[in-house]
């Protein structure tokens, strides 16, 4: 066996539940949580005080949870009502309903590992103790489904009975999932990953689905029956919004700093490039002609994973986007797009020769070259943070996360 496996707990997951429990009252009302889903114990002495009080309909504050725990010698040695303070005043700003649900699936997760490694030790000192076999069948039966019962408000299981194919190029699919009996949007590359598709559905319908066991045969079965409809015309909208950002990529610099992101650059991180969308619906506009707000870019943007980020801070809190290395990776030729795309160009191409009749014939050179040169100009003369310290965008306390505090708010 090995000594070094550590007991599964993620401390600031618990935390940050406890902070917003002691912050925001209203939390409680879908946190459906006991106190042995913590692992810290001064936290499970705080959970139970706060449920206790929740459960007479009663409304709690610092004052109040430090009267109940003033006598406890655990609760004084980590600080009283200092701990208290410092969990209230450090809590995470106000969340919806998604986030805070997406908390409790990390904290029961680890609680159920842990209830497993309690049962299979049971289970193994039985066996030492030659226990009648159908004795030790019993304990398990019973115990594993109490754990499951536990860990089922989290998991369910579904059905993934349909598969809408759009033929563009490349493929969008819609995923039917049953319950809720609803259909979600993926991408080519999240539909091959079982664990993405378990995320997109958590997202969507707020619970984690129970994943089949081989899913690239479930996915073929599902691709064989599938039902296929034509690419609608905003298709080729998106097409061009696609083909834009990947040239805005090609030419933007890879800063390291929050400030980098002011200057028409981006930054690498946990296999995300984060930008200010800002600067790219500005370049859009200047260097193509493509007009789009936020709104409508994002609602292109999140079926290719991008994602946005409230964490990095400057002056103010700031939202930064994010798109995933996947998608600079996927094939951005479509021939689906061709004829569509030729015609767009050929009137483009038609109208620049009209106008540079009575004009200047270098006109288009002339945008681009201007663009270029603002994109050159911001990076290099950013006045505005001269003298201060650069932030590296990796020095976040929240280092070693993954994507999911990000916010779906709009920027």
């Amino acid at each position: 066996m090995n000594r070094s496996l550590e007991i599964p707990y993620d401390s600031e997951t618990e935390q940050i539940l406890i902070a917003l429990m002691i912050r925001e009252p209203a939390v409680m009302d879908y946190a459906q949580l006991s106190a042995s889903d913590f692992f810290i114990s001064i936290y499970q002495k705080i959970y139970s005080v706060i449920e206790k009080l929740h459960k007479k309909g009663e409304s709690w504050t610092i004052d109040g949870i430090h009267t109940e725990l003033r006598d406890d010698y655990e609760f004084l040695k980590y600080g009283g009502i200092a701990l208290l303070e410092g969990l209230f005043y450090n809590a995470i700003p106000s969340v919806n309903e998604d986030v805070v649900k997406g908390y409790c699936a990390k904290l029961k997760k680890m609680s159920a590992l842990r209830r497993i490694i309690g049962l299979s030790s049971e289970i193994t000192e039985m066996a030492y103790l030659r226990n009648d076999p159908e004795k030790i069948f019993e304990v398990f039966d019973e115990k594993m489904q109490l754990i499951k019962s536990k860990y089922n408000d989290v998991v369910r299981e579904v059905k993934f009975t349909k598969l809408r194919i759009v033929t563009s190029n490349p493929r969008a699919y819609y995923l039917f999932v049953d319950p809720p009996g609803q259909e979600i949007a993926l991408t080519i590359q999240q539909i091959r990953n079982p664990r993405t598709v378990q995320m997109m559905i958590q997202n969507h319908f707020d619970f984690i689905p129970r994943m089949p066991k081989n899913w690239l045969d479930k996915l073929n079965e599902l691709m064989l029956h599938a039902e296929k409809v034509p690419p609608p015309q905003d298709a080729i909208f998106e097409y061009r919004i696609r083909k834009t950002i990947l040239e805005y990529f090609s030419q933007a610099g890879e800063g390291e700093y929050v400030e980098d992101l002011r200057g028409y650059m981006y930054v690498c991180k946990d296999n995300y490039r984060c930008f200010y969308v800002r600067q790219l619906i500005k370049w859009m506009e200047t260097v193509e002609k493509i007009k789009v707000t936020p709104f409508q870019l994002w609602n292109i943007m999140e079926k290719w994973g991008c994602i946005k980020d409230k964490r990095i801070r400057l002056n103010k809190t700031t939202t930064v986007w994010a798109l995933p290395e996947s998608f600079f990776e996927e094939d951005a030729t479509s021939e689906t797009y061709e004829e569509s795309e030729t015609t767009v160009e050929t009137t483009r191409k038609t109208t620049a020769e009209t106008a540079t009749e009575t004009t200047v014939e270098t006109a288009p050179d002339v945008i681009v070259e201007t663009a270029v040169d603002t994109m050159t100009e911001t990076t290099t003369n950013n006045s505005e943070y001269e003298g201060t310290k650069k932030q590296s965008i990796f020095d976040t306390e929240e280092e070693e996360d993954d994507f999911g505090w990000l916010s779906d708010d709009e920027s």
